[in-house]
């Protein structure tokens, strides 16, 4: 089965960054051109507000979605209708980059003192050297989607 990735228009950052965070090759571009080649060259989803940059899409054959709603758990619904969403090994929700798994010791003066306790496993971005863990914010993530990702 191929995978799912998506190119998401710059109307919708914080829709683009929940993609990355479910764990989606998601890119967030601001050019038309750009976001139309992209799509083309590595068969991504459209995602976009811009019923002109849509429609011109669809013209091309790439497949897209037109997001009407401002709510991001409504444009999250939207996505879903399309493409059953579910929740993978997330990406860097800043750059995209796939997360690698890194040992607790080497993160111990990266991250609060009390981070660094309650937590074992932390994930890092090779690309912009972010540190990730699973904290309360990530089952807050999960809470306010479940019923929409599974």
């Amino acid at each position: 089965m191929e995978e799912v990735k998506f190119a998401v228009d710059s109307m919708l950052g914080r829709l683009a960054r929940y993609l990355r965070i479910l764990g989606y090759d998601t890119l967030y571009l601001f050019d038309d051109n750009s976001l139309i080649d992209a799509c083309l060259e590595d068969r991504r989803i459209l995602i976009t507000r811009d019923k002109e940059l849509y429609n011109r899409a669809c013209k091309l054959n790439i497949s897209c979605i037109l997001i009407r709603s401002n709510n991001l758990k409504e444009q999250l619904k939207e996505v879903s209708m399309r493409i059953r969403l579910k929740f993978n090994e997330p990406r860097c929700p800043i750059c995209n980059n796939i997360l690698k798994t890194i040992e607790k010791s080497k993160v111990k003066d990266r991250v609060p003192e009390k981070v660094f306790v309650n937590n074992d496993k932390f994930l890092i971005c090779d690309n912009c050297n972010k540190i990730y863990w699973y904290g309360k914010h990530w089952n807050g993530i999960r809470n306010n989607l479940r019923g929409i990702v599974l």
